[in-house]
């Protein structure tokens, strides 16, 4: 992945199911969006309005954002929710096996259509690993990585953030925690 500047934010889309989720997603979007003064913007499923023009809106948010994270939990396997989203990410990324990962629920083996994906169990390591790798691509104005915008404690809220969005059955992250910044 290449690195990219401060001047445009760094946008991440998070596919999900809608449902037991969602509120997760929502709390790791809101921790992630706007990091470093609106360097990064983020987009996610439960965030597109169901109405007449809902396609355009989703095909816009998935054409621009430079990273895919599926977030696939336990009840992920009922539906195939994923394939749309996923599909048209990789069909307008030449990237996109390298800017898309499916985050899934540890103990789950996730369809072999996503292991194209980089299929990443959550765990509060790989969530490390994964936010890391994903703020590192994009530069802040300083012409730092990202990851220096945050600190230690922001990232150690961002992975708990998004281990509950696949492993929702965790102790909850204190209210006062989840403020990143």
């Amino acid at each position: 992945m290449t690195t990219r500047t401060g001047s445009s934010p760094l946008r991440i889309h998070l596919c999900h199911p809608l449902g037991k989720t969602t509120k997760w997603v929502r709390d790791l979007s809101d921790a992630l969006d706007g990091l470093g003064g609106g360097a990064v913007t983020v987009s996610h499923s439960a965030g597109f309005q169901l109405d007449q023009h809902w396609h355009v809106r989703a095909g816009e948010a998935l054409r621009s954002a430079h990273w895919l994270v599926i977030v696939f939990g336990e009840r992920s396997l009922d539906r195939d929710w994923w394939l749309w989203e996923a599909g048209y990410f990789a069909a307008t990324h030449a990237g996109a096996s390298r800017s898309a990962v499916c985050f899934h629920h540890p103990s789950l083996n996730v369809p072999r259509a996503l292991h194209a994906w980089r299929p990443i169990p959550a765990t509060v390591s790989n969530a490390d690993s994964l936010i890391r790798e994903i703020l590192e691509t994009h530069q802040n104005h300083g012409g730092r990585s990202l990851v220096s915008n945050v600190g230690e404690k922001g990232l150690r809220v961002l992975c708990e953030c998004i281990v509950h969005c696949c492993v929702p059955a965790l102790p909850e992250v204190p209210e006062s925690a989840a403020r990143v910044g």
